[in-house]
């Protein structure tokens, strides 16, 4: 399971890179209405945030160290 929400956080990675943003939002409403217009669903930054979370664990395992190998 695991390794399929690393996949999909990769693939939503790219996606956001794929999308020109011309200018910053300047209110939190700007950036709510652009996730909105990019179909952004719930369930794509659900699994964002559980993969960062699971990064951030990874790192903190190894105290700041390479943890790639953990990520397997």
């Amino acid at each position: 399971m695991r390794k399929n929400a690393h996949i999909k956080c990769k693939l939503f990675k790219s996606y956001l890179k794929m999308i020109q943003i011309d200018e910053k939002p300047n209110h939190i409403a700007d950036l709510q209405e652009r996730i909105r217009e990019e179909n952004i669903t719930p369930q794509m930054l659900h699994n964002v945030r559980d993969e960062t979370y699971h990064r951030l664990g990874c790192c903190q395992q190894v105290n700041g160290a390479h943890f790639e190998q953990l990520l397997r």
